[in-house]
């Protein structure tokens, strides 16, 4: 999984989540806090894994990965999927509301 922050931002992107899924014939068994150390959490049910982190600047690429197992053999086609939401503002708050985004 790769998080790239574009250069073209007008600045840091905070409270980040990103969320790398597998379809119900995959199991997540392992994940890694890749290039700077987000934690993460593995679901229960082994079918996502959550990373958060405070912020990443402006230019800044983060890489992680993750393994999965297969519980249906002889399948082809094996796709997983990445998700990431954020913030304009750190620390989201009631008072001051930044721009909330996905990519």
């Amino acid at each position: 999984v790769t998080v790239y922050h574009s250069e073209l931002s007008d600045g840091p992107a905070f409270d980040l989540t990103v969320t790398g899924s597998v379809p119900p014939n995959l199991r997540i068994v392992a994940a890694e806090n890749g290039s700077v150390p987000w934690p993460y959490v593995i679901s229960e049910d082994q079918l996502s894994v959550v990373f958060q982190v405070g912020n990443l600047p402006v230019g800044q690429v983060y890489v992680t990965r993750f393994s999965a197992l297969t519980v249906i053999t002889g399948q082809d086609g094996v796709v997983s999927f990445a998700n990431v939401t954020y913030d304009s503002n750190a620390g989201k708050t009631e008072e001051v509301e930044g721009r909330a985004g996905s990519a």
